[in-house]
């Protein structure tokens, strides 16, 4: 069997063209035909020019796919050939000069060839077209996809050239010969799956849930990274059963693209934030856009927005002892920003995003056993109004921490252990005498003094607390007292009004008293302690029992 080889050659050029080719005919008087051979061979170039405009480092990935498809004088399909040419870079945060150059710029130069060929015999439908003695055209087409994949916010211009090697081969003899073809078709299937997992949680019964505690960071570049100072959970409200966290994010994201192509082309992106609370929980709220672009079109889409929200509940160990003590525990809060493009091989695009979270942090607890959990208010009395259905022993360290806004009257004489007020929307109203054989301490809350007294081994009163009037002053009513005594006389004890600014006055025609000549702290700031005889004819004492 004899061959007839004929090449055309299509120069390299813009992505994404098409280009007739023309091929001599087969000329009859050279014998039979008995098929034809087609090759196609491609080569694309790109280079592609990236310029992170995120803040913090990040990397891309960058592919450009390459096609190109052959067809036949009625434009019937031919053959084709692909190609695949990737790179990547790791880029510095935005330095604020959109160059392409430096740390946080980069030029990827990338390129690959593919080659295919097909064979048809000469009973196809189109041999007619190749025989005779004047020529034959086909068509070849070449487009180019770039897909980029880096963080939410860059910039970036590419531009992609390609060129192609046309071949057609006659084969032909003098003896005559039956024709062939021969089709093959495939099928493809594809199936999904999810598996959903349910987790049960016990809970154990009385609980409580604090108020929570809320934290808002504002919309900003992505990249960033910050942290919630969140409050640990005070161990003497009772036993921690489970944090409760909440996070919703948002993006904020736009999009500036020119196709630079002259033919029409289409442009997709994403851009994402992924927001995480540490290794706790994670979020990425994600939009996207899709354009179909003239030749040489130029658009924007800004103001492109979506938020995310989800949950989760701490009850291991580990988690729960990290969020249990005094002072704060810093929660690391983060975005990272990620987005891909889907366009034409010659382009410019410019991508920016930006995001902001919201936090809630809440504890569930089974409370002390001597606390308080009447939400409503009520009576020292009340056995029902405390977590043990029991009114506090004197062997009890009371605890008095329920948040909401309720009041607490003490209406008959107790005796207890210990006594802690910490609820900023809590009053305790001392309408008969409290006597505690440790301490009482008022870090948050209402103190008010209505006719009963306070007796303890030290009484210690924050800043955050308010004695008898909502100005700060100590209102004793006539025959209250506020009295330590160390335990017994002659013992050590002491009254601290811990950073109370302006410093209170005593006045109302009470007492305040401490046994054994013990001091008397003065709050942060004040210039002298409170002097021996106050205004409004109370009366302040320090030596002996009285």
């Amino acid at each position: 069997m004899a061959t007839l080889l004929q090449q055309r050659t299509v120069t390299d050029r813009v992505t994404d063209w098409w280009q007739q080719v023309t091929f001599s005919q087969f000329d009859p008087t050279l014998g039979i035909l008995q098929g034809f051979g087609f090759g196609l061979d491609v080569t694309i170039a790109s280079g592609i020019f990236f310029e992170s405009l995120e803040a913090a480092p990040s990397s891309v990935m960058a592919s450009v796919d390459g096609r190109a498809d052959l067809y036949g004088p009625t434009g019937n399909w031919l053959a084709s050939t692909a190609t695949l040419a990737s790179g990547s870079a790791d880029l510095a945060a935005d330095d604020g000069v959109s160059d392409q150059a430096g740390a946080s710029g980069a030029t990827l130069r990338l390129a690959d060839s593919g080659a295919s060929v097909a064979s048809y015999g000469a009973g196809v439908g189109t041999a007619g077209s190749f025989v005779g003695s004047g020529t034959v055209d086909l068509t070849v087409a070449e487009s180019a996809r770039l897909h980029l994949n880096g963080p939410a916010n860059f910039e970036v211009s590419a531009y992609t050239t390609g060129s192609a090697t046309v071949s057609l081969e006659y084969q032909y003899d003098l003896a005559s010969a039956g024709n062939s073809y021969t089709a093959t078709s495939g099928s493809e299937s594809s199936s999904s799956g999810a598996v959903i997992s349910l987790v049960y949680t016990p809970f154990l019964s009385p609980a409580f849930t604090t108020a929570p505690q809320t934290f808002s960071f504002a919309d900003r570049t992505t990249g960033w990274h910050d942290h919630a100072s969140v409050a640990r959970f005070d161990p003497a409200f009772g036993h921690l059963q489970s944090v409760n966290l909440t996070l919703s994010a948002d993006i904020v994201a736009g999009i500036g693209v020119q196709n630079d192509l002259t033919v029409p082309a289409s442009i997709a992106t994403t851009q994402t934030s992924t927001v995480a609370l540490g290794s706790l929980l994670s979020v990425a709220p994600t939009v996207s856009d899709n354009m179909w672009l003239a030749a040489g079109e130029i658009r924007s889409d800004q103001g492109l927005t979506q938020t995310a929200a989800t949950s989760a509940t701490l009850t291991d160990p580990a988690g729960l002892a990290a969020f249990t003590g005094h002072g704060a525990f810093d929660l690391p809060v983060s975005s990272i920003g990620t987005a891909s493009l889907d366009g034409p091989g010659t382009m410019y695009a410019r991508l920016l995003a930006e995001s902001g979270a919201t936090v809630s942090v809440s504890y569930t607890y089974v409370p002390a056993p001597a606390s308080w959990t009447a939400g409503a208010g009520g009576q020292w009395s009340g056995a029902g109004n405390w977590a043990v259905a029991s009114v506090p022993a004197a062997a009890d360290d009371v605890s008095i921490t329920l948040g909401g806004n309720y009041t607490v009257t003490l209406d008959t004489d107790q005796t207890v252990h210990s006594l802690l007020l910490d609820a900023p929307g809590a009053t305790l109203v001392l309408g008969a005498n409290l006597h505690a054989i440790g301490d009482i301490t008022v870090n948050a809350g209402r103190l008010v003094f209505a006719g009963g007294s306070l007796w303890a081994n030290q009484i210690a009163i924050s800043s955050n607390a308010t004695i008898g009037t909502d100005t700060g002053d100590i209102t004793l009513l006539p025959a209250t007292e506020v009295v330590t005594a160390g335990g017994s006389p002659g013992g050590s004890s002491s009254i601290a009004l811990h950073d109370l600014l302006p410093p209170p006055r005593l006045g109302g025609g009470g007492s305040l008293g401490l046994l054994e000549a013990a001091p008397l702290v003065p709050p942060r700031g004040a210039t002298e302690h409170l002097p021996a005889a106050a205004a409004d004819g109370a009366d302040f004492w320090d030596l002996g029992w009285r």
